[in-house]
C-alpha cells in the first residue's frame, strides 16, 4: 500500500510538471512518476493499473509523456494477461514516439509491442518486430539490451525454437544482477524453467524454478512469485509428485489474490482442478474449472478459454456424460484458431475423435483420428527440416571459414612469390610447405565434410527417442522391400503395431516413464527380430515391423514371442504395476501391392484389432489364408 501511494502522489506533483515541458534530450530511462509506476507493474500490476486510471495525462500533453503513460499501461495489461489490451496501448504509445527524436523510448515501445504480439498468437510477427531493437540496443544500452534479449527468448518459446531461446536466455542470465527492481537473474530462471519444461525436460526445469522462488520470497515479488509456483507445479504434475504439485499451485493462487492478479487465480485454479480429476475429485474439479472459465471470458483470453474446455470434455469423460462433453467440446472448438494453435488443433482433434468414438460413430472417430496424426507429423516434420536447415547452415558456415583458410594459405604463398627474384630457393621450400598445409587443410575440409554428411543422414533416418527409423526412412525400406518381394517372388509380410493404451501410462506415470517404455519396446524388438528384418516408429506409440522372406504364419510366431517378452518391461523400468500390451495389424505382400496398398490393410487390421478388445494380432482378411482367424494374445 506504501508503494501504491507514493505512486500517485508522485502522479498528481509530476504529471503536470512533465506535461507542461518538452523533452530536450532523449530519453535514457522512464520520467517519474512512470518509472515507479513500471516497477509498481511487474510486482502489483493491478494497483499500477488503478493508479494511472486515476490519473491519465491530458491529450495535449507532451507527446513523449503520453509515450510513457502508454507504454506503462501496456506493461501493467500484460503482466495481467490481458493481450489485446497490452498490444493496443503499445500500439498508442508508438503513435507519440519516433525512432529519430526519442531512440530509447521507442524500442522500448517495441519491444513490449512484441511481448503483447506474441501473447496475442502472432510470435512469428512479434519476432519480426523485435529483432531491430536487440541489434539497436546491444550497441546504446546495456539494460534495454537485457530486456530485448529476455522477450526475443519468449518469442523463440513460443515458436517452440528452443535452441535460439535458451541462447537468449543463458546470455540475458550472464548480464542480469540480482536487482528486483530490474530484469534479475530471478525472472530469467523462470523462463529458462520453462523452456526445459516445454521440451518435457521436467527434472531440469526444477532447480531453475526453485533458483527463482527463492529470490520472488525474499524481495515479495508476489506476481512472479506466484508465476513460478505455477510452473514448478505443473512440472512436479508432470514427474508424478501430485501432492507436492497440488501445494504449490495452492501457493500460486493465493500469491495471485493478493495482488488482484484475477488471471493468475484461474490459471492455477485449472491446474488444480486437473489434479482433483487424477484423484477422482469431481464436483471440485467442476467448480474449479467453471470458475476458471468465467474469469478467462472477462480477460477475452481464447487461448485458455480453449484449454479449460477440453479439461471439462475429459471431466466428463469421467463422469460418462457424454452429452456434457459434446456441449464442452463445441465450446472450444468456437475459441479454437487452427492457424495459430496448430498443437491445439492437434488436441481437439483427438479428444473430437476419443467422443466420437465413445458414441459409437467409429468410422468417424478413425477418420477424425488420422487427421490428427496426419497434423502431427506435418509438425514434427516442420521442426525436423528446421533443425536440418540449422545444421546445413552451420556445416556451410563452417566449410565456408576452411575455404577462406585454404585462400588465406594461397595469398600468403602469391606474396612469397613476389617478394623477391634472389630467394627462389627459399620460396620454393615456403611454396612446398604452404602446399602441403592447404593439402592437408583440404583433407581435413573433405573428412569434415564425410563426418557431417552421416550425422545429418542419422538425423534424417533415426528416430531421437527409441533408436529405431523413423517413419520417413521406415517408408523408404518398406518401398525396396517391396521391389525386392516383387522381382524375386519373395514372401513379405507387414505389421502395423500400437502400444495399447499408452495415453493413460503417460497421464498416470509421467512422460518421463513413457519414454523409459517407448525405449524398452524398442530394445525389445530390436533384440528379438532377426537380422533381415526391420522395425521403425511411425507416430507417438505407432511402430512398423517388415518380415523379410516371411510368410503371415513365421510372422505371427514371431510378434506373439515379443508381445510375451513385452510383459517385462514394467519391472524392467522399476514401475511392476504397468501391463505393456500391443495390438497388431498384420498383412502378406500380395503381387502387385504397393506401399498405399499394403499400409492400408495393415491399417485396417490394426483398427480391428483395437476395435475387439485391443492386445491381439489380426491377420488382413484379403484372401484364403490358414491364418485368416483373429488370435487373441494370452493374457
Amino acid at each position: 500500500m506504501n508503494l501504491l501511494l507514493k505512486a500517485r502522489q508522485l502522479c498528481i506533483g509530476l504529471m503536470c510538471l512533465i506535461a507542461l515541458s518538452a523533452h530536450a534530450q532523449s530519453l535514457r530511462k522512464l520520467d517519474e512518476p512512470f518509472s515507479a509506476l513500471a516497477l509498481l507493474a511487474q510486482n502489483k500490476p493491478q494497483a499500477a493499473l488503478d493508479s494511472l486510471m486515476a490519473f491519465e495525462p491530458e491529450i495535449a500533453s507532451d507527446p513523449t509523456t503520453l509515450a510513457q503513460y502508454h507504454l506503462v499501461l501496456s506493461q501493467a495489461f500484460y503482466n495481467l494477461t490481458y493481450p489485446k489490451k497490452a498490444l493496443e496501448y503499445a500500439q498508442l504509445a508508438l503513435t507519440y514516439t519516433s525512432l529519430t527524436e526519442q531512440p530509447w523510448l521507442y524500442h522500448k515501445v517495441k519491444i513490449s509491442q512484441a511481448l503483447a504480439l506474441e501473447n496475442s498468437g502472432h510470435a512469428s510477427e512479434a519476432l519480426a518486430e523485435i529483432n531491430d531493437s536487440v541489434e539497436w540496443a546491444k550497441q546504446h544500452d546495456a539494460l534495454l539490451y537485457l530486456d530485448s534479449l529476455f522477450a526475443r527468448g519468449i518469442i523463440f518459446t513460443t515458436l517452440t525454437e528452443y535452441v535460439s531461446a535458451l541462447s537468449d536466455f543463458q546470455l540475458a542470465y550472464s548480464l542480469a544482477n540480482d536487482d528486483p527492481t530490474t530484469l534479475s537473474k530471478a525472472h530469467i530462471a523462470s523462463m529458462l524453467a520453462q523452456v526445459y519444461e516445454y521440451r518435457h525436460e521436467d527434472k531440469l526445469s526444477i532447480p531453475f524454478y526453485e533458483e527463482a522462488i527463492a529470490a520472488h520470497r525474499l524481495n515479495q515479488a508476489h506476481l512472479e512469485l506466484s508465476i513460478a509456483l505455477y510452473g514448478l507445479g505443473k512440472a512436479n504434475r508432470s514427474l508424478g509428485n501430485i501432492t507436492l504439485a497440488k501445494a504449490q499451485l495452492i501457493e500460486s493462487k493465493e500469491a495471485a489474490e493478493k495482488i488482484d492478479d484475477i488471471q493468475g487465480v484461474a490459471y492455477a485454479l485449472k491446474e488444480l482442478a486437473d489434479i482433483d480429476i487424477i484423484e477422482l475429485k469431481f464436483e471440485e474439479a467442476e467448480r474449479d474449472l467453471k470458475k476458471a472459465a468465467d474469469i478467462f471470458a472477462q480477460a477475452d483470453n481464447h487461448q485458455m478459454r480453449f484449454n479449460v474446455m477440453l479439461s471439462l470434455v475429459n471431466l466428463s469423460f469421467k463422469t460418462s456424460e457424454l452429452s456434457k462433453a459434446q456441449a464442452y467440446l463445441d465450446q472450444a472448438e468456437a475459441f479454437l484458431d487452427r492457424a495459430n494453435m496448430p498443437t491445439h488443433s492437434i488436441g481437439f482433434d483427438e479428444v473430437k475423435a476419443d467422443l466420437l468414438y465413445r458414441q459409437q460413430h467409429y468410422q468417424q472417430a478413425y477418420e477424425r483420428l488420422l487427421s490428427a496424426f496426419s497434423a502431427h507429423k506435418k509438425v514434427q516434420n516442420n521442426n525436423s527440416t528446421e533443425r536440418l536447415h540449422q545444421l546445413r547452415s552451420r556445416f556451410e558456415i563452417q566449410l565456408a571459414q576452411q575455404e577462406n583458410q585454404v585462400l588465406s594459405q594461397k595469398n600468403a604463398i602469391q606474396k612469397l612469390q613476389l617478394s623477391s627474384e634472389k630467394n627462389d630457393r627459399i620460396q620454393l621450400i615456403l611454396i612446398s610447405a604452404f602446399s602441403l598445409l592447404a593439402c592437408l587443410l583440404m583433407l581435413v575440409t573433405v573428412q569434415r565434410s564425410r563426418a557431417y554428411k552421416r550425422k545429418l543422414e542419422k538425423l534424417v533416418n533415426i528416430d531421437e527417442l527409441t533408436g529405431l527409423y523413423n517413419r520417413r526412412h521406415t517408408m523408404q525400406v518398406l518401398s525396396e522391400h517391396i521391389e525386392w518381394a516383387c522381382k524375386h517372388n519373395k514372401n513379405l509380410c507387414l505389421a502395423m503395431i500400437d502400444l495399447d493404451w499408452f495415453k493413460k501410462i503417460n497421464d498416470s506415470y509421467g512422460h518421463l516413464v513413457g519414454d523409459k517404455v517407448l525405449r524398452e519396446f524398442a530394445y525389445v524388438f530390436r533384440k528379438g527380430l532377426r537380422g533381415s528384418d526391420v522395425i521403425g516408429r511411425i507416430g507417438g506409440e505407432e511402430f512398423l515391423a517388415i518380415f523379410k522372406q516371411a510368410n503371415g504364419k513365421q510372422a505371427h510366431e514371431a510378434l506373439s514371442h515379443l508381445s510375451d517378452q513385452l510383459r517385462c518391461i514394467g519391472r524392467t523400468i522399476g514401475e511392476p504395476n504397468i501391463q505393456v500390451t500391443i495390438s497388431v495389424g498384420l498383412v502378406e505382400y500380395q503381387h502387385e501391392d504397393t506401399v498405399e496398398s499394403l499400409l492400408a490393410s495393415a491399417d485396417e487390421a490394426l483398427y480391428i484389432a483395437k476395435n475387439n478388445g485391443r492386445n491381439q494380432i489380426v491377420l488382413a482378411q484379403r484372401t484364403l489364408n490358414p491364418l485368416s482367424d483373429q488370435n487373441q494374445l494370452s493374457e
